[in-house]
This record gives structure tokens, C-alpha cells and sequence, in this order.
């Protein structure tokens, strides 16, 4: 429960049911430098992985076919996200929302993605 609800971050939304939108939520230990895992949901396999390196985030996410996702993006406020290179201010698909106890909130559809992000202090 801990490992995926807290370290992957893995979770309900609370004002959906049967897994049709879901949160990632990362929690980030000084301690840890990456995690990874999947939970096979009735709407398919939702993945998570991060790692931390010089300052930075790589976090891996896959969200099932049908289903929503809220992600939270462990981040400095204001510096520049990257998905699969690109600054994700210029990608179609991915809602950007805003900064909430030094993560941001974004949110997609279903697919695999591949964030960059620099990090406050890790």
C-alpha cells in the first residue's frame, strides 16, 4: 500500500470510479533515488518510474487505454518541464493546471509518457 499509493503515487480519483481517471502522485525521499512499479487496474497496467539525478527527474508514466490521468510532476516552480523533449507548454494533449506543494499538476489521456524536470533541493 505505502509503495504504490505513496512512493508511485498511485491513486483513486476520488470524483470518478472503476479507474476511468486516476492521480499520480509521486512522493520523492531524499534517501531514494528511483522507484519503480505497476498496478494492473481493470482498465490495464498503470506504470510509474522515477529516478533522480544532478538536480533532476526522469519520471516514466503509463496510463491505461479510456482513462484520465491528474499527475503531479515533482518540480521547481517555474522552470521548464520537458515530455520526451519537448517543453510541455507546447504539447497538445497534456493540460497543464498549476504549482501545488513544489509539484505541477498536469493532466492527460491515456499513452506513455516521459518527463524531465529539475527539482527544489533533491
Amino acid at each position: 500500500e505505502w509503495f504504490y499509493h505513496d512512493l508511485l503515487g498511485i491513486g483513486l480519483d476520488a470524483d470518478n470510479v472503476g479507474f476511468k481517471s486516476i492521480i499520480i502522485k509521486p512522493t520523492l525521499l531524499r534517501d531514494i533515488v528511483w522507484v519503480k512499479g505497476s498496478y494492473h487496474a481493470i482498465t490495464g497496467l498503470i506504470s510509474v518510474e522515477w529516478k533522480k539525478h544532478d538536480g533532476l527527474l526522469d519520471l516514466d508514466v503509463t496510463i491505461p487505454p479510456n482513462t484520465n490521468a491528474k499527475l503531479y510532476i515533482p518540480s521547481m516552480s517555474g522552470s521548464l518541464i520537458q515530455e520526451s523533449g519537448v517543453n510541455i507548454n507546447k504539447l497538445l494533449g497534456i493540460h497543464v493546471d498549476h504549482y501545488e506543494n513544489d509539484a505541477l499538476l498536469v493532466q492527460v489521456g491515456s499513452g506513455h509518457y516521459h518527463f524531465l524536470a529539475k527539482l527544489n533541493n533533491q
